[in-house]
């Protein structure tokens, strides 16, 4: 899908910062991650919901999500502009949707007509974004700033494939193969609330997928 854009550059804004979990949770995990990105996909509906009930929604752990947009970029880029247009209370909602319908968009996008009528299906059902707003969205360049921001923020923090975790701001590079793993995660999780302290060292259970 064409975005109104140049190739993505270095941008002035700030990178996202819409969170799921308390403000003041002892931990700040923060994913860089693609929505055409399969592993990225995996990481969301397969792990994350484990994560989410033993550490974010237990008060434990904020979660941010900022794009690292990958190829098709021109997809991906569109993808994220219509998260972030749908603000920050349906932020989650559609990254979610976008993921669970990934296959189905990249079916979409080898046909004629291309992805767009599938991602405005999703974006109004999931993001309650009508096609005009949709359209409006992914000519602001505003919302691409934020894309090319938090791009930024990943390179700088040295980023190199998707999905990327930081665990108070350190990378999050466990020695096994399957990186990703809630083992690993809730392992890394709770090794980072006993090293903050007792306040914090009350650590949840073993998630579980």
């Amino acid at each position: 899908m064409k975005v109104d854009r140049t190739c993505i550059g270095s941008s002035p804004a700030r990178p996202l910062e819409w969170a799921q979990g308390r403000a003041d949770a002892p931990i700040t995990l923060i994913e860089y991650g693609s929505l055409t990105c399969n592993h990225c996909a995996r990481f969301n509906d397969e792990v994350k919901p484990a994560l989410k009930q033993a550490f974010i929604d237990t008060g434990h752990v904020r979660f941010i999500f900022r794009p690292y947009p990958t190829p098709p970029e021109s997809l991906s880029v569109a993808m994220h502009i219509l998260t972030i247009c749908a603000g920050p209370s349906r932020y989650y909602e559609l990254v979610d949707a976008f993921f669970q319908r990934q296959q189905n968009i990249f079916q979409a996008a080898t046909t004629r007509n291309g992805p767009r009528d599938e991602l405005f299906r999703i974006a109004r059902d999931a993001g309650g974004l009508t096609t005009q707003r949709s359209v409006a969205c992914l000519r602001d360049q505003a919302i691409l700033d934020q894309v090319r921001a938090s791009m930024d923020a990943g390179n700088a923090a040295g980023v190199r494939a998707t999905p990327s975790l930081f665990i108070n701001g350190q990378a999050f590079n466990p020695p096994s193969q399957q990186r990703y793993d809630i083992e690993n995660i809730t392992a890394a999780l709770n090794a980072e609330l006993a090293r903050l302290g007792p306040r914090t060292s009350s650590r949840p259970k073993a998630a579980r997928q």
